[in-house]
Formats: structure tokens, C-alpha cells, sequence
């Protein structure tokens, strides 16, 4: 049975996230500012915070894992330990361009150039050189990519 309560929290709930997806940008760019002027102001919190969340997200994706499967491997953070000490030069350029995306100054395109699929694009750089070298994959272009540069 649904009440007038039930009614109206799901306009609600509507509204909020037709509300959210309008407001994106502005909502996400006074997240930014809180949080920065939250760290000037009381580093110690976000410190006691971080530390006091560590357990309950360990704990959370515990459970989450033994739920709903995991989809790497069980030594995925040793692998990716491994890999930055091996290649240390392609750890330092893909920093420098996820810190780029971030700032803004390079934007991540939502279309694949190479096959023109709608999906979540990633970068490969053709040498290490500079972190500006480098195209925007989808995930099976940039898979393709890889497999011709090696056969």
C-alpha cells in the first residue's frame, strides 16, 4: 500500500536527482571548495577521519567482495606495486596526465576517435616522453592497439 508519505518522497527523490544532474558542474565545484577550505582549516579532522574510515572501508569491501565476486586477481595490488617499480618513467607520465584531466586543462572526450563508441575513454601513450603524447581509446581499441604493437 502507498501512502501520501511514500507518494511523495519518490517526487522527491525525482527531484533531487533531476535537480543534481542540471546542477552537476556547480555541485561538484562547491565540493571542491569545502573540502579545500576543510583541509586548510582542520587537517587534523580529515587525518582522524581518513584513519577512523580505513577499518569500516576494509570491512565494507569485504563484504562487498564476498557478495558480489571480485573482478581482479587477489594480488592486484602487489601486481600494481610490482609495475611501478619496473616502470617507473610510465607511473611518473600517467600521473601527470590524470593530474592534468583533473585540473581541467585537458579534456577527456566521452567518443572513441578510432571507432566512434560512446563510452568511457583511456589514454595511450605511444612513447614516455612527455605526458602529451598519447591518443584517447576506448578500452577494446586501446587493447587492439597494444596486441598490434606486439605481433
Amino acid at each position: 500500500m502507498e501512502t501520501d508519505y511514500h507518494k511523495d518522497s519518490k517526487r522527491l527523490k525525482e527531484y533531487q536527482k533531476e535537480y543534481y544532474h542540471k546542477n552537476r558542474e556547480i555541485m561538484k565545484e562547491h565540493s571542491r571548495k569545502y573540502y579545500k577550505e576543510l583541509v586548510k582549516e582542520h587537517p587534523e579532522k580529515i587525518k582522524m577521519y581518513r584513519e577512523n574510515s580505513k577499518e569500516n572501508q576494509r570491512e565494507y569491501y569485504r563484504n562487498w567482495y564476498k557478495e558480489n565476486g571480485r573482478s581482479r586477481a587477489d594480488n592486484y595490488v602487489e601486481c600494481a606495486l610490482e609495475y611501478k617499480q619496473k616502470y617507473p618513467e610510465r607511473t611518473k607520465i600517467g600521473r601527470q596526465l590524470t593530474a592534468a584531466v583533473r585540473a581541467g586543462k585537458i579534456k577527456r572526450p566521452d567518443v572513441c576517435p578510432k571507432c566512434g563508441r560512446r563510452t568511457r575513454v583511456h589514454a595511450h601513450h605511444y612513447n614516455y616522453d612527455h605526458f602529451m603524447n598519447f591518443v584517447w581509446l576506448c578500452a577494446s581499441c586501446h587493447r587492439l592497439e597494444h596486441t598490434k604493437n606486439t605481433v
